[in-house]
């Protein structure tokens, strides 16, 4: 059927062209340049372009320009487009055969060019068109694309939709994620989480986003029925493709042996450091905390600077564990009055933790001579606050 759809629009732009169309000069030399429908001749191909030029058709002087070089009378096909035209002669002997994936590459290859002309869009939306007749998983996600959006064609959201998930229902991963992130910004887990599951399955999906959000899934139940072993392995998934909340929570689990998950600190270290690399503020804490407990000089002063990195990337908590590394003196020198200061700021950020440790750096005599009226001024800061959060419990 198609077949003879294209031989039905290739009669009709044969007599349009001769009829004087500057459109169906410019398409019919192409017929003659690959050889469809009429015996190849670059002659036939170069003197259509030529009339098509002569009517001010802009396309056939760009292509005059790109695929012929006529030297002392001898016509030829330049340097640069010699190169190709192989491999697209080929591909559009293969669409006129019905092939849908070389109409999808010779559509494609136009579709996405912003800089191409009318013309040629048109050219290969017909290509595009023809391969989603085809339930060319890809081209249906293409053709749906254009009418959700309506680029340079009329703009139809119930037919882009209707495109896009028939895409995604034959597979389409650019169709599967187009659709997980429209229902993820609209808050829809019930439609996102379907879709993700059924993308995972392809080994070559990569968004690291969604697994990690099916991971989540899977590790709370959320949804979808609670599966610790596929949460893991979908968290390790998308960790190694560079999700930094996943390799968090990786770390965090195999710190502190969540889940029943045995603990791991060498595993724990390791996903820590990955996510620090991408200036995750949490784990950057977390990490800082593990060095700062090490017996090793060298870790506790790694330490004490990933709590001051941790600050610096957003983590208000992180100004409690510097004031606790002055107070000690781990990884710092030993300073009360910075302590002091760390768990000051840290209560003016609303780190509630920050007063109770104010209260014992004031009344456990290990940084400085104890001051009973500071630490009960301190203790009972503390106690409000934690009354307060129960009452709003």
């Amino acid at each position: 059927m198609i077949q003879i759809k294209n031989k039905l629009h290739f009669l009709s732009v044969y007599t349009k062209a001769h009829l004087g169309n500057s459109n169906a000069m410019f398409e019919l030399s192409g017929y003659y340049l690959y050889g469809i429908y009429v015996p190849d001749s670059h002659q036939k191909a170069y003197n259509w372009l030529k009339k098509a030029n002569a009517l001010g058709l802009s396309d056939a002087d760009t292509t005059l320009h790109y695929c012929f070089r006529m030297k002392d009378g001898v016509l030829s096909l330049s340097e640069q487009f010699s190169d190709t035209f192989s491999v697209v002669r080929n591909l559009k002997l293969k669409a006129e055969q019905g092939d849908s994936n070389a109409m999808f590459l010779l559509g494609i290859s136009k579709i996405e060019d912003n800089d191409v002309s009318d013309l040629q869009y048109k050219i290969g939306l017909r290509y595009i068109k023809s391969a989603a007749a085809l339930n060319h998983p890809d081209a249906l996600f293409i053709l749906g694309i254009q009418y959700l959006f309506g680029k340079r064609i009329q703009r139809n959201t119930k037919k882009g939709f209707s495109l896009v998930n028939k895409a995604a229902y034959l597979n389409s991963l650019s169709a599967l994620d187009f659709l997980i992130k429209f229902y993820f910004d609209h808050n829809d887990l019930h439609k996102v989480l379907p879709l993700i599951e059924k993308a995972v399955s392809f080994e070559e999906y990569k968004n690291k986003e969604a697994i990690g959000i099916l991971a989540d899934s899977y590790m709370q139940g959320y949804i979808v029925t609670k599966n610790i072993n596929k949460g893991i392995e979908l968290y390790i998934r998308a960790a190694e493709l560079g999700n930094a909340d996943s390799q968090y929570n990786l770390a965090l689990i195999y710190e502190t042996g969540r889940f029943g998950i045995e603990k791991n600190i060498n595993k724990a270290i390791y996903w820590y450091e990955k996510a620090v690399d991408q200036n995750d503020a949490l784990a950057t804490t977390n990490l800082g905390m593990i060095l700062f407990h090490s017996a090793e000089e060298a870790d506790q002063k790694k330490g004490f600077e990933l709590l001051n990195k941790a600050y610096e990337l957003g983590d208000k908590k992180a100004l409690c564990n510097i004031g606790i590394a002055y107070k000690r003196g781990i990884g710092t020198v030993k300073d009360a009055q910075k302590a002091i200061e760390y768990y000051e700021r840290a209560y003016q950020e609303g780190i509630n933790d920050a007063a109770y440790n104010l209260y014992l750096l004031y009344s456990d005599g290990t940084a400085l001579e104890p001051d009973n009226e500071k630490a009960d001024y301190w203790k009972q800061i503390y106690d409000n606050l934690e009354n307060q959060q129960i009452s709003v419990r």
